[in-house]
């Protein structure tokens, strides 16, 4: 592997593409649950299976991928699953499981930049697959009755073609 550049969903659809859908344990009937891991400049320094399930489930817990990351030093991860419907559209159950990584990610100091869903195309997703950061279902809605935010009115939506700092200082450019 030649540390590719993994910053944005496009690449590292190409990277899974390229990479994990011709490994031999890859299976295209049942989803596959994998992190992409990367380095401080958001360069691939390796993947890892993480799991496999069934047609429409699979079982993910922290524990299993975090460890990986832990050991190969990764700064950051992009969590990726297939789902053999063909439909990338998220499920309730890949919202909570992306919200459970990315507060246990948080607590190690170790990014969740993505979580990427593949499928095919279809009519709702052209490119075939879903970026839930995109989507704006990265970070878990904020509970009015625990949050810490003093209020300073309404938040404000954020434009298109703006770049904004997250929570968590990383810079994304908002493009739509």
């Amino acid at each position: 592997m030649d540390d590719p550049l993994a910053d944005t969903p496009e690449k590292i659809v190409a990277f899974w593409r390229a990479q994990i859908e011709t490994t031999h344990w890859y299976r295209s009937d049942a989803e596959c649950f994998c992190i992409i891991m990367l380095n401080s400049r958001r360069r691939i320094i390796g993947y890892n299976l993480v799991s496999i399930g069934t047609l429409n489930t699979i079982l993910v817990h922290p524990r299993e991928v975090f460890r990986v990351a832990i050991i190969a030093a990764a700064d950051a991860i992009v969590l990726a699953h297939n789902h053999p419907s063909g439909d990338p559209e998220p499920s309730r159950n890949d919202i909570q499981v992306t919200h459970d990584l990315v507060r246990a990610g948080s607590l190690l100091k170790l990014e969740v930049l993505d979580h990427i869903i593949l499928g095919k195309c279809c009519e709702s997703f052209s490119k075939g697959y879903v970026s839930l950061r995109e989507l704006g279902f990265l970070y878990p809605p904020v509970n009015s009755r625990t949050s810490r935010r003093k209020s300073k009115g309404p938040m404000r939506k954020r434009r298109t073609g703006h770049s904004f700092k997250e929570p968590n200082g990383a810079l994304v450019t908002v493009t739509r």
